[in-house]
């Protein structure tokens, strides 16, 4: 038992950085949502419009499918990109915090404004990949900042091998988001 709570502690002490940057976006994201309905700006136009598109891309073909993995790649890659030198990792912090606040924000207006259905429409547009993605970002940026020195030999093998493991990752989200799109 005392082995679980030691892992548990381990795991919050390796990784608060990234679960502070997590913890952060998602509740500054909820409350600038809640703000801009305070104020009346909440736009959910943005919702309608993804469900046109959803109609259009039931009609699936590989042009799509590549559209869709190029979208949640090249996100990785950027943070990949900026994680290799010392001097770019804060911007990689900023584009990580980023992509958390646009899933958090979006995910607290449809609950704003549908409420429970609000839950279920975000889980089904895009919490899987969301959660996903986020999940492959925050160890991405993990590994960069403990890795300061990445082109050490340790360092880049296993800086390769997260690019690697995202590739792959973004290919599982891809066939999540078109399985959702085509049988929804």
């Amino acid at each position: 038992m005392m082995e679980n709570q030691s892992g548990w502690r381990d795991f919050v002490s390796n990784k608060k950085s990234v679960l502070l940057l997590l913890v952060a976006a998602v509740i500054s994201s909820a409350l600038y949502a809640i703000y801009l309905q305070q104020r009346g700006e909440l736009d959910t136009s943005y919702i309608s419009t993804y469900w046109q598109e959803g109609e259009v891309e039931k009609n699936f073909n590989l042009h799509i499918g590549l559209e869709i993995y190029w979208f949640y790649l090249k996100k990785y890659l950027i943070v990949w990109l900026l994680g290799l030198i010392r001097f770019f990792i804060p911007i990689a912090v900023g584009v990580v915090f980023f992509d958390l606040f646009t899933y958090g924000f979006s995910i607290a207006t449809m609950c704003l404004n549908y409420g429970r259905v609000g839950m279920f429409i975000a889980g089904e547009m895009f919490l899987l990949q969301g959660v996903i993605l986020s999940v492959l970002l925050l160890e991405l940026l993990d590994e960069a900042l403990k890795r300061n020195q990445v082109f050490s030999i340790n360092g880049k093998t296993n800086y390769i091998f997260r690019l690697i493991v995202g590739g792959i990752g973004c290919a599982v989200i891809m066939l999540i988001e078109i399985f959702i799109k085509k049988f929804s």
